[in-house]
């Protein structure tokens, strides 16, 4: 028992440290950097106009749901509510001494609205304080890791080395000093997937055949809310569960199935994956790469028949 004890101590203790890693590592870069020096970077310019047009102007069903973009209101809305916590001023305008953006900072016009009449991009302030958010989500997002990898047998110092792993992937830590879509969309599937290695019982053996498949069809909902990049998640948990628990997975299938669902109404709304501007570069036609969500989309509905058939 003391063992027990003892390995669950060096466990907190080591989780802590890597906690205290991330955290130090993600100001690190955010302060010995020129980032806060930049304006808008990469898909800033873009993402930024929706949680901007929140904070300044309030909520209402044509800011909160009808905005313009590719990503869906489970990225814009807590950054605008964060946002809106942490700014002082929510009516600030970048003037002509805000610093240039764009690649290598070259671009003065990354504060212009980039569709003519539409939402501008958070000022310089406001973008400041939405890059915080973005690092809290990106140290955040090591505490559901810690879970799985100690689900999966690791213990005391090989956690800290999947922390210094998981902060040198290739452009994460870059894309968790910023306000994209890809941060907060790690952070939510990493709790997903904790989620469904609890429900499982993987690590101590105790399964929630009922909460577990529960929460997963929530965060599932939320994830796809966020990015359409979600659906082949429900599948490859779908056929995880069924490889490890055959037919009494079937919640599991019903939880991925309801979490897609899920989505279908802000797809009606929007009449596609995404928002009206953007259906031009999104959607499920014959692409190779929209084939591959549709694929992935379909697998699960199609699949339960499929096996029911074989079977």
């Amino acid at each position: 028992m003391r063992t027990g004890l003892n390995t669950a101590a060096a466990d907190r203790k080591w989780g802590m440290l890597s906690l205290l890693f991330i955290v130090v590592f993600a100001f690190t870069i955010r302060w010995g950097t020129n980032i806060t020096a930049r304006g808008p970077i990469f898909d800033e310019r873009w993402i930024t106009r929706p949680i901007a047009d929140l904070i300044r102007n309030g909520w209402s069903i044509d800011r909160a749901i009808d905005f313009q973009e590719t990503k869906g209101p489970a990225l814009i809305w807590p950054y605008a509510v964060g946002g809106a916590m942490l700014i002082d001023d929510p009516k600030e305008v970048a003037g002509p001494d805000a610093p240039a953006g764009g690649k290598r900072g070259r671009a003065p016009e990354a504060w212009d609205p980039p569709i003519i009449g539409g939402p501008v991009p958070a000022p310089p302030q406001m973008l400041s304080a939405l890059r915080l958010i973005s690092i809290l989500c990106f140290a955040l997002a090591v505490i559901p890791l810690l879970i799985l990898a100690s689900a999966c047998g690791i213990r005391g110092p090989p956690l800290l080395l999947v922390t210094v792993l998981f902060a040198l992937l290739p452009q994460l830590a870059i894309l968790g000093q910023l306000v994209m879509g890809e941060i907060s969309f790690v952070l939510i599937a990493l709790v997903m997937l904790a989620v469904v290695a609890w429900g499982c019982g993987v690590g101590n053996g105790t399964r929630h055949p009922v909460a577990g498949p529960v929460l997963y069809a929530i965060l599932l909902a939320v994830l796809l809310h966020s990015r359409v990049h979600a659906a082949p998640f429900a599948v490859a948990v779908a056929l995880a569960t069924f490889q490890r628990e055959s037919w009494r997975s079937w919640p599991w299938w019903v939880a991925s199935l309801a979490g897609g669902l899920l989505r279908l109404p802000l797809w009606v709304r929007w009449g596609g994956p995404v928002s009206s501007d953007f259906q031009q570069l999104h959607g499920v036609g014959l692409r190779l790469e929209s084939l591959t969500y549709l694929a992935a989309a379909m697998v699960l509905p199609l699949g339960i028949f499929l096996l029911a058939w074989c079977l």
